[in-house]
């Protein structure tokens, strides 16, 4: 054991003592304390599934090593916690950086945690643990051993080390979040789509709702595509989303062949045309009227003016509050559904 862990071990030394006594008390102690023993089993939380996704897998196998060097130096009670951290990633458990408030820390030494906690976790919230991984494990696996150590606050050298541990993981961490973050976002609207992000170092496509790649910036490196969480695409598309304008609503009406009266179903769905515009302040509401290629092309031109009309009339006398609305006609041009002269297709009326 080195001369640090002789140290801690000695520190603690009148608890353990004590432990050792309270084992002559009888078997029933004796059998307490070996359940409490799985608490400190490193090899049975070795032993379980490793997490799926990289940065969990690498935090996990953080916690191991700091619990693992706890065991060697007899802290027994954070050789726990650190398991304790471990297999919670293994239950799919996303593990935050240790609160401050967890630790009983000195003033002048919590100030300097605080910081450095609030730079880890923005870099976290940003999505350091989807395009730089490794660093960002290494970061908060760091920062927990120098929060442990300095609740200690018997080993400069240990505090020292984990803190210097931190500050060089996340240094690495933000130099690879500069860049801009290009992603395919959810929307409820569009249908499946993929976009290339092409730069001079490579290229990836995104075709999966939620995928992004971080463009490095003045590298123009990509990261491979990766699914953000619903937090992080908050965080990082949150402004953008809240100030998109609402999609617009789309209604197809449908009238009687040859005349500008609205079918029945057309004429049960106007209720619903009506709440859709209703429920919107300041509505705009664009009116396109069509006809069949069937007739005189001058008589169909003025039958879809007509009809967009009639849709006009029933919004405007319907509504209760004042309604912009646009109205064209196209005649038989332009039809919704393409077909020869002196076809009579029902969807392009």
């Amino acid at each position: 054991m080195s001369d640090l862990a002789d140290r801690k071990r000695q520190a603690r030394g009148p608890h353990r003592r004590t432990a050792a006594r309270l084992l002559l008390g009888g078997l029933a102690l004796g059998l307490a304390l070996a359940g409490c023993a799985e608490r400190y089993d490193v090899a049975r939380v070795q032993s379980l599934p490793a997490p799926a996704e990289d940065f969990s897998a690498l935090l996990f196998e953080e916690y191991i090593a700091l619990a693992q060097d706890e065991i060697a130096e007899a802290d027994w009670r954070d050789a726990a916690r650190f398991l304790e951290r471990a297999e919670a990633l293994s239950n799919g458990v996303m593990v935050e950086p240790e609160l401050l408030a967890d630790r009983d820390i000195e003033p002048d030494a919590l100030a300097v945690l605080t910081a450095g906690r609030f730079r880890l976790t923005f870099a976290l919230d940003r999505g350091g643990r989807i395009f730089a991984p490794t660093d960002a494990a290494i970061a908060q696996g760091a920062f927990d051993c120098w929060m442990q150590e300095q609740e200690e606050n018997f080993q400069p050298r240990d505090i020292g080390a984990c803190q210097n541990r931190f500050l060089a993981a996340m240094t690495r961490l933000e130099a690879a979040l500069q860049g801009d973050v290009i992603a395919i976002l959810e929307d409820g609207h569009a249908t499946q789509s993929s976009v290339e992000v092409a730069t001079t170092a490579g290229s990836v496509v995104l075709d999966t709702p939620g995928a992004a790649t971080l463009v490095g910036e003045g590298t123009g490196s990509l990261t491979q595509p990766r699914v953000l969480p619903d937090d992080v695409t908050q965080t990082l598309f949150g402004d953008a989303i809240d100030a998109e304008p609402e999609r617009p609503d789309r209604f197809i009406l449908y009238f009687e062949e040859g005349l500008d009266e609205l079918t029945q179903a057309s004429t049960d769905e106007m209720p619903n045309v009506l709440q859709a515009i209703n429920r919107r302040d300041g509505p705009r509401v664009d009116i396109v009227g069509h006809a069949v290629r069937v007739g005189p092309e001058p008589f169909n031109a003025i039958l879809s003016r007509r009809r967009a009309e009639l849709v006009r009339r029933l919004i405007v006398d319907q509504l209760p509050q004042p309604v912009v609305t646009v109205v064209s006609s196209y005649g038989e041009q332009d039809p919704l559904v393409p077909t020869a002269d002196e076809v009579a297709e029902p969807r392009n009326r």
